[in-house]
């Protein structure tokens, strides 16, 4: 399968291993469990650096929160560029490098402009889902009003009106639940497709949602995976996520590997 040309710095030399595919790998469900299994891993060799990494985006976070609105803008445009950070870190442990605090600020310095550009259209795509809701739920509040007010209707029919409500509720939230699918899907690798592959942003949201639309099994089987796990990680007073979050962010790396590059 032919490769794409990333666009950016074009002077840059791409390895076999690092050229993306013009058609991307559809990989069986199982191989979700594998990356999780690599990860851990990946994960031990440098354990304590990925652990205070951690921390620190813990304590920044938890800082920006307490800052009215210009706190939560930072953290939104600081997202994508600290997740292509953490995919960097993941290929250096990947390839047997030395992992080194300084590879999560990688974002910093390179691609920076298209990770906040990223980030931006992030908020334009989660501005337009609550805005597609919020008309969806005027519809159907309007609806559900015109039936709730035919009191003459419902005494006939309790059992249909009482059907009709559900099927307003589950149609909206399914409305919901993809809408929010979709955006994970286009954005969950768009940030080390910049990074590591010098694609522009727009391109590196298309790449994204046409990777994890050709694996939506093993991708439904990863989240429900890290869902359990997740569980399992607040359980002793949420420490487990110390080490939940970094395995979470290398098998996101191992993922992209397996399914957009060049082998």
């Amino acid at each position: 399968m032919s490769s794409i040309t990333p666009t950016g710095n074009h002077h840059q030399t791409y390895a076999p291993d690092e050229q993306l595919l013009s058609q991307y790998n559809s990989v069986s469900a199982g191989t979700a469990l594998g990356w999780i299994g690599q990860s851990w891993g990946l994960f031990k060799k440098d354990f304590l650096i990925w652990i205070a990494f951690a921390i620190l985006s813990f304590v920044v976070m938890l800082v920006l929160a307490f800052i009215p609105i210009i706190g939560q803008l930072i953290t939104v445009f600081l997202t994508p560029v600290m997740l292509a950070g953490t995919a960097y870190a993941a290929r250096q442990v990947h390839r047997g490098n030395k992992l080194q605090f300084g590879d999560y600020f990688q974002g910093f310095k390179k691609n920076f402009a298209s990770l906040l550009l990223l980030a931006l259209i992030q908020i334009g795509a989660y501005i337009a889902l609550t805005t597609f809701i919020i008309i969806l739920l005027v519809i159907f509040g309007f609806a559900g009003f015109v039936s709730f007010s035919d009191f003459a209707q419902i005494e006939a029919n309790p059992l249909g009106f009482i059907l009709g409500s559900i099927a307003y509720i589950l149609v909206l939230a399914l409305f919901f639940i993809l809408g929010i699918l979709a955006t994970i899907m286009a954005f969950v690798f768009a940030p080390i497709l910049i990074l590591l592959n010098d694609v522009s942003a727009i391109e590196s949201i298309k790449i994204s949602f046409k990777g994890c639309l050709r694996n939506i099994l093993p991708g439904f089987v990863f989240l429900v995976l890290m869902f359990f796990l997740t569980i399992l990680a607040i359980i002793p007073l949420g420490l487990g996520l110390l080490i939940l979050i970094p395995i979470y962010y290398i098998a996101v790396y191992l993922a992209y590997q397996q399914i957009f590059l060049k082998k």
